[in-house]
């Protein structure tokens, strides 16, 4: 799902095998992006273990549309449907200066869970979690 892809900013969500979450897969998918998005000044990717609900998610959420529903346990909502999936954020701030990408092991929209592992980037060496 692509919420904006201008030449300044990409804000999209993309999904990934739940085994492909390990530090260093992460790391090299990091650099893809960098890659394939050089140009732009700001990028921000969702990373979801399901394609799914990387298909449902939706950052500007507004009342559930229903027929959307396909494959969506019925006692839970949406939003906490594609949040449970969201595993993995690669984010990229030319102004700030700032780049690197969280492991959520947990799913979740919360920046600085307890578990959560953020790799800031680039990075030398393997990278560990925590």
């Amino acid at each position: 799902m692509v919420w904006e892809e201008s030449e300044s900013c990409v804000f999209m969500a993309v999904s990934i095998p739940l085994k492909d979450f390990a530090p260093a897969r992460l790391v090299c998918l990091a650099q893809a992006f960098r890659r394939r998005y050089r140009s732009q000044n700001k990028i921000e990717i969702l990373i979801l273990s399901s394609r799914n609900a990387a298909r449902l998610a939706d950052p500007y959420p507004v009342p559930e549309d229903t027929s959307l529903r396909k494959g969506v346990p019925q006692k839970e909502s949406m939003l906490s449907f594609w949040l449970r999936h969201l595993h993995g954020f690669y984010f990229y701030d030319a102004e700030k200066h700032e780049e690197h990408v969280d492991i959520r092991p947990f799913g979740s929209d919360f920046e600085g869970g307890p578990d959560n592992t953020r790799i800031n980037l680039p990075t030398t060496g393997t990278p560990r979690c925590h």
